[in-house]
């Protein structure tokens, strides 16, 4: 499932890293162990003109702000929205043209030089220039710090690719698959920015190798033609010198045949003689198996009279366990899809229904697709009846299977799309 909204960034991540994504409003967590996002509005006027008004309150602010979220302390990725960054973008013809454009467009932030950080990417036809002011992902970076987080990377969000900041489940996920794409965008393993161009990658010398790769794979093109001309100028010469030897009769019974038309009727003769192998082989194989089959039945039968004529035996019927009281029953409910709410939504259903002791909780899994209900032995039918019928009322189809007995809960259900 896609969503068109920064929203659904909580569904992307690997488990071992948070993604606090920046922008001059808010600055907001995402991450698998987040039930939707974690959001932080800024003071107005926190940012001017890309610079910081005031960077220990802005510190602070962030500092207090994680110590009231419910979320441990581990690593993560920085990205910076549009509206914190300087952006062009420029084609790619000589190295000297797109050096100078370069310089023109770090001339034209009104920031300090000791200030900006920069960085430019190419895909060969393009050239992507963006730049920031680091302090601001300083500042960020050593609030995290102090209360035991370490930040990873920083990235702009246009490497998304995705236009109007709307972020998708596929363009994050294709961002955060591609390490390489991060660690060269990867603001924090540049130097301080001195105003002068970073060489791009030598797309010349590319276009060189591949024009001689070219080159290599005409030649040797060439060469097997030249090598098989003279091979069949070497045949037709043997088969000359056969033919100036032994003429009329000998000819004409094929004695001397091409070395070509003996290969092809080697293989045509290997063709037929598998076919026919098959043609033979598969009523065997068949008629086998009936024969197989008819002795197998045989000594069921035999069996079966043989136990007809045994004496029954009386088999005790299972003591079933006795139920757990509706108020008793401890179930767990697990948010499958990542959707925000949806475990807390669950719990509410059940708890009118009469059931109270619920705990709510992520899955590990956050693509399941269809509901799941576990339930244990010591469940009774009217409890699992009730369940399910809740369960279906809001998310619609729903499995039914017995929990492991090693469970700790009585009743285990993980939500679906």
């Amino acid at each position: 499932m896609i969503y068109d909204s920064i929203k659904v960034l909580p569904m992307l991540f690997r488990k071992s890293r948070i993604i606090v994504y920046i922008q001059k409003a808010s600055i907001e967590l995402f991450g698998p162990a987040v039930d939707g996002s974690e959001r932080y509005d800024f003071e107005k006027d926190t940012f001017k003109n890309l610079e910081v008004k005031n960077i220990p309150a802005l510190r602070e602010s962030i500092i207090i702000f994680l110590a009231r979220t419910s979320i441990r302390k581990q690593e993560a990725i920085l990205v910076l929205g549009k509206d914190l960054l300087f952006e062009q973008t420029v084609p790619y013809t000589t190295h000297d043209q797109v050096k100078e454009q370069a310089n023109k467009f770090l001339n034209s932030i009104k920031l300090p030089p000791e200030k900006v950080a920069n960085e430019m990417l190419s895909n060969g036809k393009e050239v992507y220039l963006f730049a920031t002011n680091k302090e601001i992902y300083e500042v960020v970076a050593e609030a995290f710090a102090s209360v035991g987080w370490d930040i990873k990377s920083v990235i702009p969000i246009t490497l998304l690719d995705i236009e109007n900041e709307e972020v998708t489940t596929q363009s994050v996920q294709k961002l955060l698959k591609d390490e390489k794409l991060v660690k060269v965008g990867d603001l924090l393993e540049k130097n301080p920015v001195d105003l002068t161009f970073t060489p791009m990658p030598q797309v010349e010398k590319e276009e060189e190798s591949n024009k001689e790769e070219e080159s290599t794979k005409k030649e040797k093109k060439k060469e097997a033609e030249t090598n098989t001309q003279e091979e069949d100028k070497k045949e037709e010469e043997v088969r000359a010198s056969r033919l100036s030897k032994n003429k009329g009769p000998l000819l004409e019974a094929g004695n001397f045949l091409p070395e070509k038309d003996k290969r092809k009727g080697y293989f045509k003769f290997l063709i037929i003689a598998f076919l026919i192998g098959i043609l033979i082989g598969i009523p065997i194989f068949v008629g086998y198996r009936f024969y197989q089959k008819g002795i197998r039945l045989r000594g069921d039968d035999v069996k079966k009279e043989e136990a007809a004529t045994l004496s029954p035996t009386l088999v005790p019927s299972p003591t079933q366990a006795p139920s757990i009281a509706k108020k008793d029953l401890k179930i767990q409910v697990q948010n499958g899809t990542g959707v925000p709410g949806q475990a807390k939504k669950v719990q509410g259903a059940l708890a009118t229904e009469g059931y109270s002791n619920i705990d709510a909780q992520n899955a590990d899994d956050t693509n399941t697709s269809t509901t799941q209900l576990q339930v244990s032995e010591n469940v009774s039918a009217s409890d699992r009846a009730a369940i399910q019928k809740a369960l279906k009322s809001i998310l619609g189809k729903v499995t039914i299977d017995d929990l492991p007995s090693s469970s700790s809960y009585d009743v285990v259900i993980i939500t679906g799309q």
